[in-house]
């Protein structure tokens, strides 16, 4: 056996004459049935629990008794640490020895049961210092406002609900004289109602027990408090899908109950936005040679391989490189129904001059020469977006012949 880096043997005459790994009995079973038929069932490990009955020999009682006393301090000052079996050093379990029994003595030998209790039922890999299987783990942690609830704030949360598909925000009318309801759906696409996700906050610690004393409790209490009610709306990501964000906000009170757990827990209810976003940004930069009054394509296809979820906000930068001003530019993307549309810079003095910028931010509504506020230029149309349902690309098009440096960038979206 190897445990926290030392094997058993460096002990002197001891091993391992007896090894049991209760995982393969020790499961709750979940059935969901329906009129008598079982339409699936998943079995759920418990705690993995292992184990380990060790001979000790020596010269004498004395030596024995001091294999023992090292032992013992060996298996505790550990920690949660990989446990081996020598049969098998590819792989290793993440453990903490959580008790050792009294010595059953034999003149100058003794035998004690060690029980390890694994934080982790499963097996994991030493090459790459990952499970073997590919289930995700039984808790639902997450990071909000920058900071993750078990690694920076020593809670671990179990997620009770969340919203799958949010409220749709439907048009319907009556029509006299006709059965049901007509539904109109615009161009800009289906808008949803935020959607909420609830559970429990659960206090924990490393240590030998586990348990918090009352000075610790209260200042994770104050410490979870300030975190959750000082970030108003922030990003929440959660484990099992970092590559995508929420924006979220802690929704009512929050009890802190010590019925079932000593360390104290809290009931948790966060209302989202209705969509995820991307966490990386995805963006396309060209140069185009424009023909007065004939637009120029960006395709955007090949940076969406997931393709997205939701309409999504783009971000279009569009650069003069020509020695006469743009007076009038237009930016077209394709809306729900896969209809052209146009966004129209012109009005109010709107001039683009050789080495100008301007900036058309859709997710904040905003349009921008360096610091001058644009929006008294937009002329008509409306922000450009991408579509679920509609080509994934832009055009570009301006009144006068020019060069222009175009950046698209974008978070892509999903319900």
């Amino acid at each position: 056996m190897i445990f926290g880096n030392v094997h058993l043997s460096s002990f002197g005459h001891c091993k391992v004459v007896s090894w049991k790994n209760k995982i393969f009995t020790d499961f709750e079973r979940k059935e969901l049935s329906y009129r008598g038929r079982l339409l699936a069932a998943v079995e759920v490990p418990t705690m993995r629990s292992i184990e380990a009955t060790i001979l000790v020999r020596g010269s004498a009682v004395k030596d024995v008794d001091k294999k023992l006393k090292d032992i013992g301090k060996w298996l505790y000052e550990a920690g949660t640490a990989k446990l081996f079996a020598e049969r098998d050093t590819t792989h290793y379990y993440l453990a903490r020895c959580t008790s050792v029994s009294t010595p059953e003595r034999s003149g100058a030998s003794a035998r004690i049961t060690v029980v390890f209790t694994c934080a982790d039922n499963r097996l994991y890999n030493v090459y790459n210092n990952q499970p073997i299987t590919t289930a995700t783990s039984e808790m639902n942690n997450f990071t909000f406002a920058g900071k993750h609830c078990l690694n920076d704030m020593g809670c671990v949360f179990v997620m009770d609900s969340m919203d799958a598909v949010p409220t749709a925000k439907v048009n319907k009318y009556e029509i006299a004289g006709q059965s049901g309801t007509l539904r109109y759906d615009s161009g800009e696409g289906i808008l949803y109602e935020e959607k909420s996700m609830s559970g429990t906050l659960y206090f924990v610690k490393q240590s030998s027990d586990g348990l918090m004393s009352e000075e610790e409790i209260t200042k994770k209490l104050h410490s979870v408090a300030a975190w959750l009610g000082n970030s108003g709306r922030a990003q929440l990501i959660l484990d099992n899908d970092v590559s995508r964000y929420y924006e979220a906000e802690v929704d009512g009170n929050q009890s802190l109950s010590r019925k079932d757990w000593e360390n104290g827990s809290i009931k948790l209810k966060m209302t989202l936005q209705p969509f995820a976003s991307d966490v990386t940004v995805s963006a396309s930069a060209e140069n185009l040679v424009l023909s007065a009054g004939t637009a120029k394509e960006i395709n955007l296809s090949s940076l969406l391989s997931n393709g997205i979820g939701y309409a999504t906000p783009l971000t279009v930068s569009v650069t003069n490189k020509s020695a006469t001003a743009i007076t009038d530019l237009r930016i077209q993307y394709y809306d729900e129904k896969n209809a052209l549309k146009t966004m129209r810079l012109y009005s109010n003095g709107f001039s683009l001059s050789n080495g100008q910028a301007v900036t058309v931010d859709s997710l904040s509504g905003a349009i921008a020469k360096g610091t001058e506020d644009g929006i008294k230029w937009l002329k008509s149309g409306d922000f450009p977006m991408l579509s679920v349902n509609g080509e994934k690309k832009i055009k570009i098009l301006s009144g006068t012949a020019a060069t222009v440096a175009v950046a698209v960038s974008f978070r892509a979206r999903w319900l």
